[in-house]
């Protein structure tokens, strides 16, 4: 006999492969049986379809995994609650004890066949991660020990690509996640229904517990790498951030210069263009030397820190104390030059 499992999806191209089925709906078990002929049956279990052959049968689609089982005597064989058996690559000796119906026992092969294609999935995953995470470890490195000397530019695109490397590592470490956490609920099903039937294939459980606890290890180690790249990016933004505050400060120091060079000569136009006109509609002789030069000094110094009081109103809407008092100021400084040049 030969017992095939496949996904639930596939049940229709698999019903479609077998000529002659008839409906069937009935509880074996675990199993759900959906179709039957006299020498094949057809059921479903959890997200599984299983069907169980005396003859063998050519299908549209690969099964996910074969197995045989055969009916012969046992001299050295394991017990279990039909009689005694043997199993060795995907085939399974059995010499009953009593009565048994082989598709009853279809869930354990069904959770066999999940353990397998989830192991081999997983493990070559965790191998290609491991790869993986050994370039990540390594351009980690390489950032960390040269962020001192290098440029801001450099670094940010360094940065960049470790946060790239970094995202599609998760991606594929949530992955290899869910299989290792399938691969756990897979075997605690396995060895409930290995007991079930009188630990039939239990023997079986140990080598899916190492690969697990192997799968484990991975994880661990993923995980303390991811761990360790999270903390690597944020000195890395720590750096960026400090060399970036020290460039501002640079820059607006370079920037309040230019502001007082910018000031120092627009009180110098105000105030040689300001006495020239002035000294042309007026008789200066007619004031004190000191108030004309006050008067002076206070329009060219206004004119600067007046425009700068505009500009913060422009931007927050509101009269405030400086733009009053410079008002007041240029006011009363152009009220002097006026009264000496119409009186």
């Amino acid at each position: 006999m030969e017992l095939s499992i496949f996904h639930a999806e596939e049940l229709e191209d698999v019903l479609n492969s077998i000529p002659g089925l008839k409906p069937s709906f009935k509880k074996l078990g675990d199993v759900e049986v959906i179709a039957e002929s006299e020498y094949v049956r057809v059921g479903k279990y959890r997200n599984y379809v299983i069907v169980l052959s005396s003859e063998k049968l050519d299908f549209e689609n690969a099964p996910i995994e074969t197995f045989r089982i055969v009916l012969t005597e046992l001299e050295n064989g394991r017990e279990f609650q039909f009689g005694t058996y043997r199993f060795e690559e995907n085939t399974v000796e059995i010499q009953p004890g009593r009565e048994v119906d082989f598709f009853e026992l279809s869930p354990i092969f069904s959770e066999l066949a999940a353990l397998k294609t989830l192991s081999l999935d997983a493990g070559n995953r965790g191998e290609f991660l491991s790869k993986e995470e050994t370039k990540i470890i390594d351009r980690t490195v390489k950032i960390l020990e040269n962020a001192g000397t290098m440029d801001i530019s450099v670094l940010e695109d360094l940065a960049f690509e470790l946060s790239s490397l970094k995202g599609k590592f998760i991606s594929r470490y949530m992955k290899f996640k869910d299989e290792i956490e399938e691969i756990g609920q897979s075997l605690i099903r396995f060895k409930s229904l290995s007991r079930k039937y009188g630990h039939f294939l239990y023997e079986l459980a140990a080598e899916y517990e190492d690969v697990l606890s192997n799968l484990r290890y991975y994880e661990t180690s993923f995980d303390q790498t991811l761990r360790s790249v999270r903390d690597s990016l944020e000195t890395i933004h720590l750096k960026l951030e400090s060399i970036q505050r020290r460039e501002t400060l640079e820059l607006q120091k370079r920037t309040s210069a230019l502001q007082v060079a910018a000031a120092v000569i627009e009180f110098i136009v105000v105030f040689y263009y300001t006495m020239g006109i002035w000294s042309k509609y007026a008789d200066l002789s007619m004031l004190p030397k000191w108030l004309s030069l006050l008067t002076l000094t206070v329009l060219s110094a206004t004119v600067p820190l007046l425009t700068e009081a505009f500009g913060e109103y422009l931007l927050e809407r509101r009269v405030g104390k400086k733009l009053v008092v410079y008002s007041m100021l240029m006011g009363l400084c152009i009220a002097i030059i006026l009264y000496t040049i119409f009186f």
